[in-house]
């Protein structure tokens, strides 16, 4: 994987990659692509979502993240004279953030109406 990706930046190649966040290598992914983006529908709002983005700049070491909130999903794209882009409104920029340990740890079975979160000494509840 590692490889794939040096090539691809040598020869300025755009590489995208979809996976789910409990695929196998989602971790070395994350840490080898120049920017991360992770999509979390939200649990009560059926028509909003986060949009986190995290950008590595061709390093291990993470550079910053970034939250986005999207309110309404049928308002994020909008048509002008037969030409489909993106609508800047729709989105509303949060402040950095320092970590997605929150998204990271929400799991969801679409099975079942109930989701778990995986705790930690860190936010383990009382």
């Amino acid at each position: 994987m590692s490889t794939l990706i040096t090539i691809c930046r040598e020869n300025f190649a755009e590489l995208k990659i979809i996976c789910d966040k409990r695929a196998s290598l989602v971790g070395e992914l994350c840490s080898l692509t120049d920017n991360a983006l992770c999509i979390q529908k939200e649990e009560y709002e059926t028509n909003s979502m986060s949009i986190y983005v995290e950008r590595n700049l061709g390093g291990i070491e993470s550079t910053g993240l970034c939250k986005f909130y999207v309110q309404n999903t049928s308002d994020l794209f909008k048509c002008d004279n037969h030409k489909l882009s993106l609508n800047p409104s729709a989105i509303h920029k949060m402040d950095k953030i320092g970590s997605m340990k929150e998204y990271w740890r929400k799991t969801y079975n679409i099975t079942e109406k109930e989701h778990r979160i995986v705790y930690t000494k860190e936010n383990k509840k009382e």
